[in-house]
């Protein structure tokens, strides 16, 4: 009866000492498959931020170039807007000198015409040659 006892023990002992080695393959197994899953889920992941940094790191590389190029538009066009400036600033330095140019010489014709006409009454007073000069007549002879 003792005997069949320790063999009862040692029959169900091994059972479950099976069946823990079932269950720790089983649990080994799933924790396998559960490491695999996620660094799968995670190298999708890591995959995916890399892949839209590159595309990121392209785009600003593309941005910058377009930049640079109406950078260089931009700089071209304030030349020529400085450029029509000075030409608009020189163009009215003419003008402004063609018109004191221009008052200066009505100034010499009124003085002038002014001289020959009360000149030419002196002159008569004086017993000298007396000389018309009409108001079309050019000064300059």
């Amino acid at each position: 009866m003792l005997g069949a006892i320790l063999k009862e023990h040692q029959a169900s002992r091994d059972c479950r000492k099976a069946l823990v080695s079932r269950k720790k393959h089983a649990m080994s197994k799933a924790m396998d498959e559960l490491v695999v899953t996620l660094f799968q889920k995670i190298d999708d992941n890591v995959e995916k931020a890399y892949n839209n940094q590159r595309r990121l790191n392209a785009e600003i590389k593309k941005l910058h170039e377009k930049t640079q190029v109406y950078k260089r538009q931009l700089e071209g066009w304030l030349k020529l807007a400085d450029e029509l400036s000075k030409t608009l600033k020189e163009l009215g330095d003419v003008e402004n000198w063609a018109s004191r140019m221009e008052r200066d010489a009505f100034l010499l014709d009124g003085c002038l015409r002014l001289f020959l006409t009360h000149g030419s009454s002196n002159q008569a007073t004086s017993g000298r040659k007396e000389t018309f000069v009409s108001q079309d007549a050019p000064l300059i002879r």
